[in-house]
């Protein structure tokens, strides 16, 4: 496969200018789910925001690909992604947070996770991986699968590797629907994102006016979430196939709603690819200009221009067919052009993945899956060693290895608490080195330490406390003030937040129960197989190694209180749809022990509740590092 070095550079720029675009006019509506009327005329913001699509990819080409050419996996793409992002939201947090207690891809964007696991944060990054390989989408889908296991999973990674596809084949088909087939072929059949771009190609077939097929579109695939990432991979399907031109391209995506920066820059930059940047409108270019700004990573490049990116983009891809990655070839390279990026050298590639939860706890062993992967043309032996924290006991800690050329093999361990320990860290590294020659490596292997919780109830109340201040029943069968029946406290019944059902100066008291949670998410139904509406209390002691104050995130669908050593500390009174976010909180831990008490309720549907710390800084920083009790 060949291509022109100037056709290259030409749609790349093109992407790149697109991206921008698309970023820079839906930035201000971002997760406005609303219909919306904007026009070329006030589309703009006064002044350019940054923009976390562009910017993540920034960083992995310069903390990546430029420093380590194509050697890197699942440990070093996690390591970067959270060492120089400083966007702090959503699934970024999860990841940065797993991440650092030594939880790496694929793990870092499934566990803790579920509400933003499938969300636009992974989608948005296939640009990169699609100039870097050009008409070779297999290339670019081993890469997008290494990224979006950082932060998201299934329906996300499938969103990706289908735009990236779509962006990589732009550079040699023109036809839209070609495109969407190949992209299509790439993921699995039954997706939803599979089935959300059918649903609107289809669409596009029956009707003209966006508006309609925007409801139908929302009707079937729509959520409450603004990042969802199947809605807004219709939304940018539909956009793509209704849009004359690309002003009518970038509008539609824009006020169609939902993740509006997202929608709108990956459309943009699939008809930059398609069209190149010299066919590109001239107005657009006028308001895009050629400096780009970064404020979502902590990252510099030597020259912030989208001419200066769109030649190092080029490096990239030809470090990629140079190192016989990709099947390209250029033409016409000038005979100056010199490439810097470190040469691909075939190595043994780790991944770690756990039976179940990424946690340890006293009742129960963390079961841990290493496979290792041999991308070299010799057998390959040697010895994988393991070392755990001082708390943690391995049923093996020196095993052989042994690898056939680009043979795989796995490796499974458990590990436990020892006896004795009191307190485990929530953070827990098992130190890993595969002693094998010159394609040795040392990895970490990080288990969550799990939270363990009392819990104490069901509480119920037999007649409504929130009307009455007695039992108006007296004890008795429940009939109301006229002597009838009263049906619905017999087979029904009652619950108040007001009603204090146990002193939380004395919860050791009283007679509960336990579990052991690592994931934030509580299984607090799973304990509680009372049916109807009730109160129960959790109970969660912590340790502190210094005085701090630090966030307290609640997620709840219903009504909590949270009490921090007897001081009431968070709240809320509402039934919502849950997501971790609901409540934030900035509370004080003191030096040493700390006692968390939660009090739910539930009078409909079921418990779900969620609890997590951060700290109060962005990046790298997430994790606070506590002990809990055993």
């Amino acid at each position: 496969m060949k291509i022109d070095y100037r056709t290259y550079l030409d749609k790349v720029h093109g992407g790149w200018i697109g991206k921008c675009a698309g970023g820079l006019i839906g930035a201000k509506q971002e997760n406005n789910k609303s219909l919306m009327h904007y026009t070329f005329d006030n589309v703009f913001p006064d002044v350019i925001p940054p923009n976390d699509d562009f910017d993540l990819q920034i960083l992995y080409l310069t903390e990546l690909i430029e420093k380590l050419g194509f050697n890197f996996g699942a440990q070093e793409i996690g390591k970067a992604f959270a060492e120089w992002n400083q966007c702090w939201a959503n699934e970024y947090r999860v990841a940065i947070k797993n991440i650092n207690v030594g939880v790496y891809p694929p793990a870092s964007g499934e566990f803790s996770n579920d509400f933003f696991k499938n969300s636009m944060g992974c989608p948005i990054r296939s640009e990169l991986w699609a100039f870097i390989a050009p008409g070779n989408p297999e290339f670019a889908e081993k890469l997008v699968r290494l990224d979006g296991s950082v932060d998201h999973t299934t329906e996300s990674i499938y969103a990706e590797i289908f735009l990236a596809t779509v962006e990589s084949m732009a550079f040699f088909e023109n036809d839209l629907n070609r495109l969407f087939d190949i992209g299509l072929s790439k993921i699995p059949e039954n997706c939803r994102i599979a089935e959300c771009v059918r649903f609107v190609r289809a669409q596009v077939q029956e009707t003209d006016d966006y508006r309609i097929i925007r409801q139908r579109l929302i009707r079937r695939f729509g959520s409450s979430d603004a990042s969802y990432s199947v809605v807004n991979i219709g939304i940018i399907v539909l956009a793509l196939l209704h849009g004359k031109d690309f002003n009518e391209v970038m509008l539609t995506a824009v006020n169609c709603g939902y993740d509006t920066d997202c929608t709108s820059a990956t459309a943009g930059a699939i008809i930059g690819i398609l069209r190149g940047k010299s066919n590109l409108p001239k107005e657009w270019l006028e308001k895009v200009g050629d400096v780009f700004v970064i404020g979502t990573v902590n990252v510099q490049r030597k020259e912030s221009t989208l001419t200066a990116l769109t030649k190092d983009t080029f490096a990239a891809c030809y470090a990629a067919a140079r190192d016989g990655l990709i099947d390209l070839e250029f033409e016409n390279v000038p005979k100056d052009f010199r490439c810097s990026i470190p040469a691909y050298r075939p190595a043994v590639e780790v991944t770690v993945e756990y039976e179940g939860e990424p946690s340890v706890s006293a009742n129960r062993p963390a079961s841990v899956i290493v496979t290792l992967c041999n991308q070299t043309d010799s057998t390959v032996k040697g010895r994988l060693k393991l070392e755990p924290p001082a708390q943690l006991s391995l049923d093996s800690s020196d095993l052989a290895v042994e690898l056939a050329p680009h043979g795989t093999a796995k490796v499974h361990f458990t590990a436990a608490v020892r006896d004795g320990v009191e307190r485990l860290p929530v953070k827990n590294v098992i130190m890993a080195r595969l002693q094998a020659g010159e394609l040795g490596k040392e990895f970490e292997i990080g288990l969550y330490g799990a939270s363990k919780y009392k819990l104490i109830g069901p509480f119920f109340d037999n007649y409504d406390t929130e009307k009455y201040d007695h039992d108006i029943y007296g004890e008795c069968m429940q009939r109301d003030l006229n002597g009838n029946l009263d049906i619905f406290p017999m087979f029904n019944g009652f619950v108040s937040m007001r009603t204090e059902y146990l002193d939380i100066n004395k919860t050791d008291e009283y007679e509960g129960t336990y579990f052991y949670r690592g994931c934030d998410i509580l299984p607090v139904e799973k304990n509680v197989t009372y049916q109807g509406p009730c109160c129960v209390y959790l109970v969660r002691d912590i340790y502190s190694a210094e005085e701090q104050t630090v966030h307290m995130f609640c997620g709840n669908s219903a009504p909590y209180r949270a009490w921090l050593n007897g001081e009431l500390v968070s709240f809320n009174d509402e039934y919502l749809h849950w997501m971790p976010l609901n409540n934030v909180a900035e509370v004080r831990l003191r030096k040493g022990k700390n006692r968390l008490i939660f009090k739910l309720i539930r009078k409909n549907g079921v418990f779900c509740f969620s609890t997590s710390f951060s700290k109060l800084i962005y990046g790298h920083g997430v994790l606070v590092e506590l002990d809990n009790e055993v």
